[in-house]
């Protein structure tokens, strides 16, 4: 049976009339750690960065409902501990910032050592493969991922663009236990990377 998600403007309406936005909504600092294969954390020297989307990550489609899903903040913590997350998604700034106040309820936005908010502006690209693609040439290298619920749609573009598949990971919008399967997948592809550094870590420490 086909069913339609409600608008994006819809749910923007919503979180922005039910709770006005009066703190800087940014995640608390957390030094960035990998998992190793012994299953011990460490810190890593610069932390990937994770492109994230909102609609169909952060919410999904269950129980007959359009709505956040279960854990979400533990989510967000473990997401700002192991990247640096930007915002990759139709949300203004603003109600971006109005959801995460809501949803730390003050906890880390009042934190003085709360990290940058970091929000693309890619709307004014062709879509978010664009945003991405121009955003390469200034990682200089640096380690990214991307989770969005549309990936599979914008697979074309994705390989058009000569940007590796396996770092976009494709969130299913319907159903409440995605966040942890999410998780799942990330820190199982943050510890095949931290492999193929082959301990390059352990060296320059040593010297």
């Amino acid at each position: 049976m086909e069913f339609s998600l409600p608008s994006k403007r819809f749910c923007h309406i919503l979180l922005a009339s039910s709770y006005p936005f009066s703190r800087d909504g940014n995640p608390r600092v957390r030094q960035k750690r990998m998992m190793n294969p012994g299953g011990m954390s460490r810190p890593m020297k610069t932390a990937p960065i994770l492109f994230h989307d909102i609609d169909g990550v952060l919410f999904g489609d269950y129980a007959g409902e359009f709505q956040l899903r279960p854990g979400v903040n533990s989510w967000l913590a473990w997401a700002h501990e192991h990247f640096e997350v930007i915002w990759l998604t139709s949300w203004e700034s603003e109600k971006i910032k109005t959801l995460l106040s809501v949803l730390y309820c003050g906890k880390f936005c009042s934190n003085p050592e709360a990290r940058p908010f970091h929000h693309a502006n890619w709307t004014n690209c062709e879509n978010k493969v664009v945003w991405i693609q121009q955003a390469m040439q200034k990682l200089k290298g640096r380690e990214w991922f991307w989770i969005d619920d549309e990936i599979e749609m914008l697979a074309p573009a994705i390989e058009k663009a000569g940007l590796p598949l396996e770092r976009c990971i494709r969130s299913n919008p319907l159903g409440q236990d995605e966040l942890l399967i999410i998780q799942s997948t990330l820190a199982g592809r943050l510890e095949r990377l931290r492999a193929s550094m082959g301990g390059t870590d352990d060296n320059e420490e040593a010297a």
